[in-house]
């Protein structure tokens, strides 16, 4: 992520000579960044802001960590979803963090079926299971 990142930001300042090149690597590396970051493509219209949308994004000072927590991130919500629990008052999307998304699993384990990751162990992860302890074994023996 920090690689394309810095990528598509040395690119800036040609952007003027790629901008409408659609098959370019530069465009092709910023529309890719522009879906991982705000989820949709660059728009091809020729006088579209999204472009320096995206650029004025880079500039901020704390792109690189907002962006390698989320890339990080444990627990991914299948895109487009936004899950909504009255009873315990809570709401997660695809910008919800781990620690809001190990609650809401923690109040509602059945949740689990509207991510398309997380990890095998899962509810250890959220508290809801003791970790395994595996038995030591001594000159092979339980």
């Amino acid at each position: 992520m920090k690689n394309l990142i810095d990528i598509v930001r040395q690119s800036e300042t040609s952007k003027s000579k790629w901008r409408g090149n659609y098959l370019s690597d530069e465009w092709k590396n910023a529309n890719q960044l522009n879906i991982i970051l705000f989820g949709i493509g660059l728009n091809r219209t020729q006088k579209c802001d999204c472009l320096e949308d995206l650029f004025f994004m880079l500039k901020s000072k704390n792109i690189n960590q907002k962006y390698k927590d989320k890339m990080e991130q444990v627990f991914k919500i299948k895109k487009g979803k936004l899950v909504s629990s009255f009873k315990f008052g809570f709401h997660i999307s695809e910008q919800s963090n781990d620690e809001q998304i190990k609650e809401a699993l923690r109040l509602d384990p059945n949740l689990i079926v509207y991510f398309e990751s997380y990890p095998e162990d899962w509810k250890v992860f959220v508290g809801l299971e003791k970790k395994q302890r595996s038995k030591r074994k001594v000159n092979g023996k339980a």
